[in-house]
């Protein structure tokens, strides 16, 4: 099916295992951000990640993975006819696992100390 520009839509096509599936370009980001995350904290999670079926009509299934800090993804550009299905609330559940990377904010330095307020100041000595 044509967005609304009127051109095909681009979906991901995931090769993972030995297979393969169709998902939506933001899984596939999420589920690559996820698959840094495990292999970082030498960890492994068991995930459920939303596909698309292409026919008539079009479907939406669930491929289950377990990653680790071997697993190896690969995602292409695949083209799809069908309309983009929105896999947007499978993402953020995605996003909400332990091993997700997160952006750290930024070390926001301390105010300095103010000088006691007993009279007395190191640089002057004592009164």
């Amino acid at each position: 099916m044509k967005d609304e520009q009127g051109e095909t839509c681009v979906m991901r096509r995931v090769r993972y295992a030995g297979g393969e599936f169709l998902t939506t370009d933001e899984i596939a980001s999420v589920l690559l951000r996820l698959a840094w995350g495990v292999s970082v904290t030498g960890g492994a999670e068991i995930v459920e990640v939303p596909i698309a079926v292409p026919g008539p009509p079009a479907s939406r299934e669930v491929a289950q993975l377990i990653i680790n800090a071997s697993s190896e993804f690969l995602s292409l550009p695949a083209p799809w006819d069908e309309e983009e299905p929105d896999f947007s609330g499978e993402a953020m559940m995605l996003q909400m696992l332990p091993a997700y990377p997160r952006a750290v904010a930024a070390a926001v330095p301390a105010p300095p100390t103010p000088p006691p307020q007993d009279g007395w100041d190191p640089e002057f000595g004592d009164w």
